[in-house]
């Protein structure tokens, strides 16, 4: 909780620095997205209710939809580069929900500041699970897409991307929760596509 006070704060601050005299610098906006998780990978090691040890390590192709939101503020270093911070709110499969923090290097292809244009981009972060006993994840993405001068100020951002996350989930077998002292390993790795729209400023 303190890392997310710690951005919650960051954030403010830099939003703050939009009304100074590197205004056109600033920007912020939100994005919202749907996510289509395609490759499940799961390593879980725990002891079951009746005291015997269950290893279980898995990777299959499975689909699952999910959607998420997110508010971005950050700066643009010149006209083809900006650094901004994300945070968010997202579900993981159907494993849990998820609050991620991260930061997106965006490359345009595009001199003109107020013209539409292509982008692409990297997205490297972390953030934690809304479960019973918060655990951090990890995202790592890249992707594309296309913007949209709707004025001088305001954009609209079509993009896709192609995403990996590592996350904990809560464990439970036969129907039965595992607590969590006695998990040793639970391990997820996911592989997914999304596409989204998002609005900047």
């Amino acid at each position: 909780m303190k890392q997310l006070s710690a951005i919650i704060i960051l954030l403010t601050v830099i939003s703050a620095a939009s009304y100074g005299k590197d205004r056109a610098h600033i920007t912020y906006g939100v994005e919202w997205g749907y996510i289509a998780f395609i490759q499940h990978g799961t390593h879980y090691n725990f002891y079951s209710p009746e005291g015997y040890r269950v290893d279980i390590n898995n990777n299959r192709i499975k689909y699952r939809s999910n959607a998420e939101i997110s508010f971005h503020t950050g700066y643009n270093f010149n006209t083809r580069w900006n650094l901004s911070i994300y945070i968010g709110y997202m579900g993981i499969s159907d494993l849990h929900h998820a609050i991620p923090i991260s930061i997106r290097a965006t490359r345009s292809f595009c001199e003109n500041r107020y013209g539409d244009k292509w982008f692409a981009f990297a997205d490297l972060g972390s953030g934690f699970s809304i479960t019973s006993r918060p655990q951090e994840i990890l995202c790592c993405k890249l992707g594309a897409g296309y913007r949209i001068s709707l004025s001088t100020k305001l954009k609209l951002d079509l993009k896709a991307d192609a995403r990996i996350l590592y996350t904990h989930p809560e464990l439970s077998y036969y129907n039965e929760p595992i607590p969590w002292d006695n998990v040793n390993r639970n391990n997820a790795y996911l592989s997914a596509l999304s596409i989204g729209i998002g609005i900047t400023f």
